[in-house]
Order: structure tokens, then C-alpha cells, then sequence
């Protein structure tokens, strides 16, 4: 989507259908969850921290693991950078589903993670075209998707309400 925003994602690879060899302690799942997507939430969670990595530079994470770690691709980033990935941070928030009229359909998964866990400096890889922090008051002027809108939306409402439960949303 060029010249707009949208958060990194992409699909499952390979190397996310198996354990990242790292503690993996997910957050229960959410009210409201889709079954296919409470089967394979380890998947989705793993190929979330892969994709941010890939497409922004950025390891989702907290100090404590040890150098060498022998696990696949971004896993072994964590590794170097003697970081955990934090699986116990993200929070499921939303799944969207492209429109039956689209040529191409997706079902989406968004993840939802604290900021001050995001390491390194973000830049743009092959993917994106420029990658930043935007301050939140900015971000109602951004060019975006729509889906992209009401899951940021979505997102700012649920870090200032903070519930103990959360329900999934499913944009359709």
C-alpha cells in the first residue's frame, strides 16, 4: 500500500509454526477469539515479533536472554541482542478479514504491545518505505487503510481503559 500506513504483518512462515526456543508465555486468549485463531495464537504471536523485526528493525523484547541462541532467523537477533522476546506483552486485539468482493482475502491477526519493550532504532527495510514513532496526536491525519484506522482506534482505546478481560474485535 504505498504511501500509506499500515502496522508490519504479513503471513505465516515456516519458522513460526514451531517453538522459537525461548520462553513462549502467552496472555490467555481473549473473549470472543475465533477458533482457528485460538488454535494457532503461538503462531500468530511469533509471526508477529518476526514480521515487526523484519519490516522495522525493531525486537519487541526484554533484557535476559543469553548470546548465542541457536534457534532460526529472528530468533537469533534476540540472541545477539541478549533479549527475550516478549510473547507475555502482546495482547491479541483484533482480526480482520478483507471483504469477499476482493480479489485477494487476508485474515488478519493485530497484536498489541507496550512501546518502551520495542529495542534498536527503527528503520526501513526492503518492505516499507519509511518506518518512524509517530506521537499518537499526530496520527488522525495519516494516510491509512481503513482497517488500519479502526484497529489504531481499537488500540488507543484499550491502552486507556486498560479492562482486566478484553474482547477480540473482528472487522469484517
Amino acid at each position: 500500500m504505498p504511501g500509506r500506513y499500515v502496522f508490519p504483518g504479513g503471513v505465516l512462515e515456516p519458522e513460526d509454526l514451531g517453538p522459537s526456543g525461548f520462553a513462549e508465555r502467552l496472555r490467555p486468549a481473549p473473549a470472543g477469539l475465533d477458533g482457528a485463531s485460538r488454535r494457532r495464537l503461538a503462531s500468530f504471536a511469533r509471526a508477529a515479533l518476526r514480521e515487526t523485526f523484519e519490516e522495522s528493525g525493531l525486537l519487541i523484547g526484554s533484557p535476559g536472554a543469553s548470546a548465542a541462541w541457536p534457534g532460526p532467523g529472528v530468533w537469533q537477533a534476540y540472541g545477539a541482542a541478549r533479549l527475550a522476546p516478549a510473547f507475555d506483552a502482546l495482547t491479541l486485539l483484533a482480526s480482520a478479514v478483507t471483504p469477499s468482493s476482493y480479489p485477494l482475502r487476508f485474515h488478519a491477526r493485530f497484536f498489541l504491545a507496550d512501546g518502551a519493550l520495542a529495542w534498536g532504532p527503527p528503520r526501513s527495510l526492503d518492505e516499507l518505505e519509511a518506518v518512524a514513532w509517530v506521537p499518537i496526536r499526530e496520527t488522525g491525519a495519516l494516510p491509512m487503510p481503513s482497517v488500519t484506522r479502526r484497529v489504531l482506534e481499537k488500540a488507543l482505546a484499550q491502552r486507556c481503559l486498560r479492562p482486566r478481560r478484553h474482547r477480540a474485535w473482528r472487522f469484517a
